[in-house]
């Protein structure tokens, strides 16, 4: 019996084997009482992992970078800089679903996501130490969307045709902001009116040409198709703006970087052939930009041609001199200097560099809210927690 029991196991055993290594897995599920296709139990983690390959495709990269570009090009340009209600707010939660895309701290070195980090954070800290209300607030917003855009553009313009797309898209932005001034500045009649396209005053107008115009000169010279043609529109317009704006300020900057950048493209040539390519690129430049210039404020635009510095004559004319104008900027600096010694750690809070200072300083003095510098602003609005990163992610651009 024991014989027969244990040879009945054995067959038993060979018509039935277990289960192999390479056999499929079936599941046995329930049906429920919803129709439909079944759920697996790691549905949510197929649709993370869904978004995360989604994030991880060079189109959507590309495609959120240059949404990030166009929206600064475009409607915060056209909202005054970021100044009317919600334009700022939707292009600091653009950046941040760029930083999150391109998780630039991949392919960069760790101390840029570090400044980025402090510069972003430095100003939400500044505005819970200080309090303030909504200029407050955008203000602060302003600072860290700026930083991420600069941690996102650098992470993704880690090639020579990332770089020169992204160059381009700066250029665009310049000829429509430029394309914009035009059309006011010549329906008033008056060539000598200074241009300010979108902007509250004209100084704004400039600086933001001032990038396009040198990119595009740098493009131009040492970029390749189809780039190159960018920067050979966006070059002489953004010349134009700029001189036709009466920022002196900015043009004596526009003449210091034509000259810098020409002559980076001029020792970047390599041989005597490419010497003479950029050299000759360089020389139709300029020519165009003059001529350019000197022909919008004439016909066919206007009736009778003015010079293009009739502008900035008229200002010095109506006591809007060199001398009167840096004497109150240095005045603003020198307040927003007393703010930072007064509170260096926090400093005096957003827009109250005048409230913190007026009482000190003497009567004839121009009082302004507004230091007209980038880093005294965040001194003598923030102190040293917001000032400190600011200047030390700028020293580490420029090295």
């Amino acid at each position: 019996m024991t014989e027969q029991a244990g040879a009945a196991v054995g067959t038993a055993a060979v018509k039935h084997p277990g289960p192999r290594a390479d056999a499929p897995h079936v599941t046995l599920v329930e049906p429920g009482l919803v129709t439909g296709p079944v759920r697996s139990a790691t549905g949510g983690r197929d649709v993370l992992a869904r978004a995360r390959a989604l994030a991880d495709r060079p189109a959507t990269e590309h495609a959120v970078v240059l949404g990030l570009l166009a929206v600064l090009q475009v409607p915060v340009v056209l909202a005054g800089g970021g100044r009317s209600a919600g334009a700022l707010g939707w292009f600091a939660a653009l950046a941040a679903v760029a930083v999150v895309v391109t998780r630039p701290w991949r392919r960069l070195p760790p101390w840029w996501t570090v400044l980025a980090a402090g510069m972003a954070a430095a100003p939400l800290a500044v505005l819970v130490s200080t309090s303030g209300g909504r200029p407050a607030a955008v203000a602060a917003t302003a600072y860290g969307a700026c930083a991420a855009t600069v941690l996102v553009f650098a992470g993704y313009a880690r090639t020579p045709a990332r770089r020169a797309c992204v160059a381009a898209g700066l250029c665009a932005g310049g000829v429509a902001q430029f394309g914009w001034a035009l059309v006011p500045w010549w329906g008033a009649g008056d060539p000598s009116r200074p241009m300010v396209g979108t902007y509250d005053w004209h100084n704004q107008y400039a600086a933001a040409l001032l990038a396009p115009a040198l990119l595009g000169l740098a493009v131009a010279l040492a970029g390749s198709r189809p780039w190159r043609g960018a920067g050979w529109l966006a070059a002489p317009l953004a010349v134009a703006g700029i001189v036709l704006s009466t920022s002196r300020a900015t043009l004596a900057l526009l003449a210091v970087g034509w000259v810098v950048v020409v002559s980076v493209a001029l020792l970047g040539a390599g041989g005597r052939t490419g010497l003479r390519r950029v050299a000759s690129r360089a020389l139709v430049l300029s020519v165009l930009a003059v001529g350019l210039t000197v022909l919008l404020p004439g016909p066919p635009l206007f009736s009778t041609a003015v010079s293009p510095l009739s502008g900035a004559v008229a200002r010095s004319a109506a006591g809007e001199t060199l001398s009167s104008n840096s004497t109150y900027r240095t005045e603003f600096w020198r307040e927003a200097i007393m703010a930072f010694r007064a509170h260096p750690w926090t400093g005096a809070g957003y827009g109250r560099i005048a409230d913190d200072t007026h009482l000190s300083v003497p009567a004839a003095w121009a009082i302004s809210p507004l230091a007209h510098s980038g880093p005294l602003q965040a001194l003598g609005d923030g102190g040293l927690l917001l000032g400190g990163p600011l200047l030390l992610g700028a020293g580490a651009l420029c090295a």
